[in-house]
């Protein structure tokens, strides 16, 4: 068996290998077009992947500095383009915004396919454009989200009371995991007006850590997104496990979407709830969505939701214990930009994909090529997406729908942490002992 193994593997690395050098002999240099941005020559077969390390942003921005700032990498069999300035930031998401809106779909998103209905992951086609819509008047509109302001403060008390508690019983208190329970909280209590995670380590987390399971598994690097040959074996296992974690899930939301719709059928039915749940059956019934695209947005509004704002607090929090003689400035200024341009949700943006060959910056960037957007600093900024200095939540038709929410919460609780305590490090760790690294290769979403 391990012989047949290592024998398919040879075979698709020498089928990479042909296809490799075909395309080579096809595009050699001066056969006319531009030219491929320049970048770092790859290893045989693993291209540049080790350099990356742990920081892969930070990888790439010395790398920038000897290539420019539109750059070729091989990465395993993917070749990728880096963007690293607000020039061809601008170029790429702005002027080619279309012919940029795909996106490189990671194996383990494939797992259900929640991919093929999810507004993150479609192309940019009328459905994708239908259910954004639907996202953006039931939930992230200024009518919505200022409706949902006394609920926001809400969870932020209780996040403080429990806060609060643990200091009183002299406890530490992990900041991830206390702000990902309040997030995931805030979200379900405004999807289906209950709170789905506690707390309290006694109480039931089932759904809480079905979320953050998908969250590890979507941040973690996976071999067959580099080398897609290798997909039908599931190499790490990748797939199998986060299939487990999304068929819970969905049975969860299942449960839940059949609940609400069977009371809302009910003759003795209570008054509507006017939650988000509550709207999208009442598109359902109007024939606007299907029970299917139902369950596939209140995933999207799950995983999406949580993952980015817990991780940009716990990042800023941890930037700030790391140098803890910049608390006391930080509880003056609550500098949001400041937290999201050393902390950005997602330090590439989600990897955007060629549809078409397209022209950035003077050269060529293949079809089908995956084009990541790193982040660069700047002084007097925008993070809205106006300017293209700082873009933590994307620009153009890919724009973060969850920017308005984020923009809010986001400030809300770390304003709420860093005027309700004095933080410090646990006994006995010093902040150069703290890691500060900031995720795994090429993750959807960085996770500490």
């Amino acid at each position: 068996m391990e012989c047949y193994a290592a024998c398919l593997l040879l075979l698709c690395l020498l089928r990479w290998s042909i296809n490799l050098l075909w395309r080579r002999l096809i595009h050699k240099p001066g056969s006319g077009g531009n030219p491929l941005p320049p970048g770092p020559c790859p290893l045989p077969i693993i291209g540049k992947i080790l350099e990356l390390s742990d920081k892969p942003h930070q990888a790439l921005a010395k790398l920038s500095k000897l290539y420019g700032p539109v750059m070729t990498i091989k990465l395993g069999a993917i070749t990728t383009i880096v963007i690293s300035s607000p020039e061809a930031a601008k170029e790429a998401l702005q002027k080619n915004d279309q012919l940029l809106s795909g996106r490189q779909i990671p194996d383990t998103v494939k797992a259900s396919g929640h991919y093929a209905v999810s507004v993150v992951w479609l192309p940019a086609s009328d459905k994708w454009k239908q259910l954004r819509k639907v996202c953006t008047v039931q939930m992230f509109s200024a009518h919505k989200l200022d409706a949902g302001q006394l609920l926001r403060r809400k969870k932020v008390d209780e996040l403080i009371s429990f806060i609060h508690q643990s200091c009183g019983q002299g406890h530490s208190v992990d900041i991830g995991k206390a702000t990902f329970t309040m997030v995931l909280n805030l979200i379900s209590s405004t999807l289906f007006s209950v709170d789905l995670a506690h707390h309290d380590e006694g109480s039931s987390q089932e759904f809480r850590d079905l979320v953050w399971g998908v969250m590890e598994e979507t941040g973690k690097p996976n071999v067959s997104d580099f080398f897609p040959a290798l997909r039908w074996f599931d190499p790490q296992g990748a797939r199998r496990r986060i299939s487990g974690y999304l068929s819970r899930l969905l049975a969860i939301l299942d449960r839940m979407i059949e609940e609400m719709t069977q009371a809302t059928a009910s003759p003795v039915a209570s008054s509507p709830s006017n939650d988000v749940l509550d709207s999208l059956i009442n598109l359902k019934e109007s024939g606007e969505l299907s029970h299917h695209e139902i369950k596939s947005l209140l995933l999207d509004f799950f995983i999406a939701g949580v993952d980015t704002s817990t991780s940009s607090l716990e990042g800023a929090m941890a930037e700030l214990l790391h140098n803890p003689e910049k608390i006391a400035r930080a509880r003056q200024e609550l500098d949001r930009v400041e937290t999201l341009r050393l902390h950005p949700p997602v330090p590439f943006l989600i990897p955007h994909k060629a549809e078409s060959d397209v022209e950035i910056g003077g050269f060529r960037l293949p079809r089908h090529a995956q084009v990541l957007v790193n982040r660069f600093l700047g002084g007097e900024i925008d993070f809205k997406g106006r300017d293209f200095e700082l873009i933590p939540f994307g620009t153009g038709r890919r724009i973060c729908p969850r920017m308005p929410l984020a923009y809010r919460m986001v400030h809300l609780i770390l304003a709420s942490l860093l005027r309700s305590f004095d933080w410090k490090l646990e006994e006995g760790v010093t902040p150069e002992e703290m890691d500060m690294c900031h995720g795994p290769i090429i993750g959807i979403v960085t996770v500490r």
